[in-house]
Formats: C-alpha cells, structure tokens, sequence
C-alpha cells in the first residue's frame, strides 16, 4: 500500500490524538501501556519515514508541523492535567 505524504501526516495527527486518548485513561493495565507504546513507536516511524523521504525543503517544514503539533498536544494534556486539579 502507497501512502501519500498527506495521508500520512493525517496518520500522524490521529495517532497524536489516539495516544492523547490513552493518556487520558488510567494507565495501571499492562495492555494499555503496551498499546500506548506501541502507538508513540508507529508515530515515531511514519514521522521518520516522511522526513526522510522529501526533499530538504519539505523535511524542513513538516519537521516544523510535527514540532508545532507535539507542543500542541502535550500543552492540551498539561491543560487536562491542571482542570482536573482544580
């Protein structure tokens, strides 16, 4: 199966979203570590596998996109975390 460049950065953002959703659950099973895991490792690969495989130019923005989606992310999670704090 070929993918292109923007299905896979469509990929990437659900797999940002399925891992925020994961994180969110309780994290004492076993599976659910290893799903979470296993969900952070397929990112990781398709992130790699698109830098790497564009042109200079394009690697440079999308490793801009995927910076600015990772920080997104983890300020959403840090804003869950203090709501329910409060």
């Amino acid at each position: 199966m070929n993918l292109t460049n923007d299905e896979i950065i469509r990929l990437i953002i659900g797999l940002y979203y399925y891992q925020q959703e994961l994180d969110s659950q309780e994290q004492s099973d076993t599976l659910q570590i290893s799903s979470l895991r296993e969900v952070v490792d397929l990112r990781d690969k398709l992130e790699d596998y698109l830098l790497t495989t564009q042109p200079p130019e394009y690697a440079k923005e999308t490793a801009e996109f995927i910076k600015t989606l990772a920080q997104t992310m983890e300020e959403k999670k840090i804003n869950k975390r203090i709501e329910a704090m409060l």
